[in-house]
């Protein structure tokens, strides 16, 4: 193999591909494949995940294809002094000239490298903004502990995307992706498309359990989880709610101080005209009221939930106001927005 490239477009395809590797001890999973063929490529996988990249610049003078160890390949790249880039492969080692400077490094054998699936010749421009807003307002929702698969991921359906840790819960109304069954996508996934389709058109495809999303110069595979996500519509509560309209600042600001005191727990005490945010904790205490409409409430209701939960929650929508629905202390406090809605579970107090 040898090729002659730029140090620019080479970073950008090893960028995309450098977030997949990992440290593991087959060493085709720490590596990345380069093949010049008609086109110059590299690849990336970690069983889960692939991704191909195309170098957009470069002359093929040889053919063939080497893999190398990913970061390192990366590193040098990234530290070479010159734009222009030839890569080759001699006597057994990959050798990286640029500028004065020259680096041989070893190589695997590129038939060790697993298969990376192909993209389908048949995908759907999807809309990347509106994909992108839902994975925004449902990925913090998603379990942080990476054992429990189906809570750390989002579920998108025909008609919506949510995701729930167990303690909240957050559903975006829309299709956003093409699809007639549900799809259960890993949450470093999803992360993991937001930072390399930035720009640009968005395709999408599925093929069994394998999600595929690309544009003109990157693809990216990834498998969905096969564990049952929870009956959430469930949490969501049915019949007679009261419902409070307040600042959304103004809420915000004086949540956020209640945290000050006590970060585990604020109290919300929901009436007629106002709302009242309290904590409490061996520091102090604090109190603040906040004017708010209500519609149907009957009585007062106080219910403790987690500030951070909370602060989250509004930050996820725009707007002056937000409304909450309400239906007792030990009914989930649900939040709504525009095709947005978040439940957020009370604490005992």
């Amino acid at each position: 193999m040898f090729i002659d490239t730029t140090k620019v477009f080479l970073i950008k395809a090893l960028t995309s591909n450098i977030q997949v590797i990992t440290d593991s001890r087959l060493p085709a999973l720490s590596s990345v494949k380069v093949i010049a063929n008609d086109i110059i490529e590299i690849h990336s996988t970690n069983l889960q995940n692939s991704v191909k990249a195309r170098v957009l610049e470069g002359s093929i003078h040889e053919k063939g294809a080497v893999c190398v160890p990913g970061k390192a390949f990366y590193d040098i790249i990234k530290a070479l002094p010159g734009e222009l880039v030839d890569l080759q492969l001699v006597n057994g080692r990959l050798v990286i000239t640029s500028g004065g400077a020259r680096f041989g490094i070893a190589v695997g054998d590129p038939m060790d490298f697993p298969n990376v699936p192909e993209f389908p010749e048949t995908s759907a421009l999807i809309n990347r903004e509106a994909f992108f807003n839902a994975i925004s307002k449902t990925l913090f929702c998603a379990s942080k502990d990476e054992a429990r698969y189906n809570l750390n991921s989002v579920i998108f359906t025909p008609e919506e995307a949510a995701a729930t840790d167990g303690h909240r819960l957050s559903v975006v109304s829309g299709r956003f992706l093409p699809i007639t069954e549900p799809a259960l996508v890993a949450k470093e996934t999803l992360a993991f498309i937001t930072k390399i389709f930035k720009e640009g058109d968005l395709n999408f495809s599925r093929v069994g359990s394998v999600l595929h999303f690309g544009n003109d110069h990157i693809t990216y595979s990834a498998n969905l989880i096969s564990q049952n996500f929870p009956d959430y519509k469930n949490v969501l509560p049915t019949g007679p709610t009261a419902s409070i309209r307040v600042s959304r600042s103004g809420f915000e600001n004086i949540v956020e101080r209640a945290s000050l005191v006590n970060d585990d727990s604020v109290d919300l005490t929901f009436e007629d005209n106002k709302v009242t945010a309290s904590s409490t904790a061996e520091l102090g205490e604090f109190k603040e009221s906040l004017p708010s409409t209500v519609v149907n409430m009957s009585a007062p209701i106080t219910i403790r939930v987690r500030p951070c939960y909370l602060i989250e929650a509004l930050k996820t929508d725009v707007g002056d106001t937000v409304l909450f629905d309400l239906r007792g202390a030990t009914i989930p406090l649900i939040v709504r927005g525009d095709n947005h809605v978040q439940a957020i579970m009370p604490l005992r107090r």
